[in-house]
């Protein structure tokens, strides 16, 4: 009974099988929690009756806010999808349903907060929103006894702005974690316009003390040059925290673990239009690496490579 109602808490639960999860949830003893996204009239009506109501007090659902993004194209529908997507939300905070953000596809921190407001536009309301994204998954995974909210005798995970944290003008001042402060240091900016663009998959090819490596490098390049992304290798996922493309020169800095402790990773290097090459700065050493979009062949001295 436990695996078919796991089977059942699906995108598509929030249709015709909002019913099979209720009989699941109640035959396996679990807590279930819906996982959704875009417009909620799927769940709102099952054969011309309300639906909402059937799970308002029992399960709470899980929103995902890149649901706008992912719905570009494919599906039948898909356009009224990501039209209707943002207003969801406020469609489940007026019928009375606990409701939580995830990323789910976002791979810059940046375009989650983008995310949540498309969904304020659309009627939910800056508190709600808040709580969508600290006291109400708490709730949902049981843990609101010590995170989620500012209160006497939880964990001080806190997060200090100078304005609205919604306004894309507002700027993260301090972030404490478990009690102890870390100062938001502003990434450093362009200084000279980019030469070229680096959007796009790339393949970073170096030599660690471990032998040969490569990473999959997915970046995306703003017109001031600044950089986001993601990383990909034997070692893990990483999203860019910070970078740029000044004139022919970039620099982007990750986050992984290594040896088990959080260890900040810095590539810098040059750009001629088709190849990438530099160093990369990690734990006091420097390793030089050559980076290719794949499929892309270069003429050298000697020949096709």
């Amino acid at each position: 009974m436990l695996g078919s109602a796991i089977d059942e808490i699906r995108p598509e639960a929030v249709g015709t099988r909002v019913t099979r999860v209720d009989v699941a949830e109640n035959g396996a003893h679990v807590n279930a929690v819906i996982l959704c996204g875009g417009e909620p009239e799927p769940a709102r009506r099952q054969g011309g009756r309300p639906r909402i109501g059937k799970y308002v007090s029992k399960q709470p659902v899980l929103h995902g806010i890149d649901d706008t993004e992912r719905h570009r194209a494919g599906a039948r529908g898909s356009l009224r999808f990501r039209d209707r997507a943002p207003s969801s939300p406020a469609a489940l905070a007026k019928a009375g349903v606990k409701f939580a953000f995830y990323s789910g596809a976002i791979t810059a921190p940046k375009d989650i907060l983008k995310a949540a407001k498309k969904s304020i536009d659309a009627g939910l309301s800056p508190d709600a929103a808040i709580r969508a994204f600290t006291l109400t998954p708490a709730e949902i995974f049981g843990v609101a006894d010590r995170l989620g909210s500012i209160e006497t005798g939880k964990i001080a995970n806190l997060v200090v702005a100078d304005g609205d944290i919604f306004d894309e003008k507002t700027k993260i001042k301090f972030v404490f974690v478990d009690g102890r402060k870390f100062t938001i240091r502003e990434p450093e900016k362009p200084k000279d316009p980019p030469k070229g663009d680096l959007t796009g998959k790339w393949k970073f090819s170096y030599t660690t003390p471990e032998g040969p490596e490569e990473s999959t490098v997915d970046l995306i390049m703003a017109s001031d040059g600044s950089l986001s992304g993601t990383l990909s290798s034997t070692r893990g996922n990483a999203n860019i925290i910070s970078g740029y493309l000044s004139a022919d020169k970039f620099s982007f800095t990750i986050n992984i673990p290594i040896e088990g402790s959080p260890s900040d990773v810095l590539f810098t290097g040059t750009f001629d239009g088709t190849s990438v090459k530099g160093s990369i700065s990690v734990q006091g050493l420097d390793i030089e690496f050559t980076g290719t979009r794949p499929g892309v062949h270069q003429i050298s001295a000697g020949g096709a490579q």
